[in-house]
């Protein structure tokens, strides 16, 4: 009930930023990360969130991702460029 879930909903790699987003909630002692996707930086990003103690959960590729927009205190797109964001 105290935390505060931060979204990220994408890709998870290179460019993407997630890495930049696990560093910056390391700073933020109420963030949980929700990160939904897949992508080959995956591994390194879940070992990093370790790492740091940052509180986090990786779900993976989800069909459906509603209920984690539902659930979001704040979303995060902290993507270097995107061109459709």
């Amino acid at each position: 009930a105290e935390a505060m879930a931060i979204l990220y909903c994408g890709r998870l790699a290179p460019g993407k930023g997630v890495q930049l987003l696990i560093e910056a909630a390391r700073g933020i002692p109420e963030a949980f990360l929700i990160i939904a996707g897949e992508g080959p930086e995956r591994s390194a990003l879940e070992a990093e969130a370790k790492r740091l103690a940052v509180p986090s959960v990786f779900v993976g590729q989800v069909e459906d991702p509603y209920p984690y927009y539902r659930m979001a205190d704040l979303v995060a797109l902290p993507s270097e460029m995107e061109a459709l964001p």
